[in-house]
């Protein structure tokens, strides 16, 4: 993926074409009409996974250990951009280049591949860079430590990432992470985070992995602040084996109580408080088109939010648990996570 400079302000009919390009038809279109063109030509409705071909750091972008050095990506996916648009000339170059960060979905499975990638930003670029999805796909639950912390090294490298202050960069150096980077020193101006828990290696006998998922997205995500946004996102099986609560058939208000108890107990705190310390975050599921999502926001999300966010519906914990309580199928968001052919009565 190549990267161009970004260009903080459109570009205007004061700049005008070069001479090889003055007579160009396409040139001679309106600066709103070339900004659109280059809003569609850099954004995709797909995500952008992994977007640079190889990690290859040095001591000079971050200081990552050496066996975190040169990681190929075990998956990639960078959707075709129009990025060479902006390099056909030097009037082109001058296009609105914000939406290439701003309305991109940008995923990252490894530390080291969202290190290498916002290393290779410019600062203006950086400033840009205000949403990011983590996959935990190349992690794992087990083996953990008693109180569920898992001791994976793709874990930990998460664990760390998110939730070592910036200055624990000053560690002694035979400190194992004591070289790596932090999230909010890599992404200072994060609004939105989102945690794709899908492909997370959690089997385990007796439900073991189950647990160890609740407890790894709770010590994740226990120090992360000041956010607008903050998602848990899966499939259905993926966010209902948060909690260690067998699948039900038939009667299954019980159990739908239980997950909800479970879940909220190791959740519902962790991500008010990346948002608002004072508890007046709006915590929810969002549903739609085979996505399902845990969400945080700073306020009530709107029904353009939803949509803007890949959702289709939303409904807030508070009212998820009045409807489990007084048993009402229509519109529990739970139900919609255990699929359409879950009954309960």
């Amino acid at each position: 993926m190549t990267i161009p400079k970004a260009n903080s302000a459109s570009v205007t009919t004061s700049i005008k074409p070069d001479v090889e390009s003055q007579h160009s038809p396409f040139l001679s279109l309106p600066a709103e009409i070339l900004n659109l063109i280059a809003y569609y030509a850099l954004t995709t409705t797909e995500p952008i996974v992994n977007p640079l071909p190889n990690t290859k750091l040095t001591p000079k972008h971050a200081g990552i250990p050496s066996e975190h050095l040169n990681i190929k990506p075990k998956n990639q996916s960078i959707p075709a951009l129009g990025t060479a648009l902006l390099r056909t000339c030097s009037y082109l170059s001058t296009l609105d280049t914000r939406p290439l960060y701003k309305h991109n979905t940008l995923v990252f499975s490894r530390v080291a591949h969202l290190t290498a990638f916002v290393s290779s930003l410019p600062p203006s670029n950086r400033r840009l860079l205000k949403s990011i999805t983590l996959s935990v796909s190349e992690a794992s639950v087990l083996p953990a430590s008693s109180d569920g912390t898992p001791t994976d090294p793709v874990s930990l490298e998460w664990l760390h990432y998110l939730t070592c202050p910036a200055h624990m960069r000053g560690l002694p150096p035979g400190f194992w992470c004591s070289r790596f980077s932090v999230l909010f020193a890599d992404v200072p101006y994060l609004q939105h985070l989102c945690i794709d828990i899908k492909g997370l290696r959690r089997q385990g006998g007796c439900g073991t992995g189950k647990v160890g998922t609740r407890a790894f997205l709770g010590h994740l995500l226990a120090k992360v602040k000041g956010l607008e946004s903050l998602e848990i996102v899966g499939g259905g099986a993926d966010i209902w084996d948060l909690a260690n609560v067998s699948r039900p058939f038939g009667h299954c208000w019980s159990e739908i109580a239980r997950w909800m108890e479970l879940v909220g107990d190791a959740l519902y705190e962790v991500l008010s408080k990346a948002l608002a310390d004072d508890g007046s975050a709006w915590i929810g599921f969002m549903t739609g088109k085979g996505k399902y999502g845990i969400v945080a926001c700073k306020t009530e999300p709107s029904p353009r939010d939803i949509v803007a966010m890949g959702y289709e519906q939303a409904c807030s914990w508070d009212r998820a648990v009045g409807l489990t309580e007084e048993k009402k199928m229509w519109g529990h968001p739970v139900l919609k996570i255990l699929g359409a052919g879950s009954q309960c009565s």
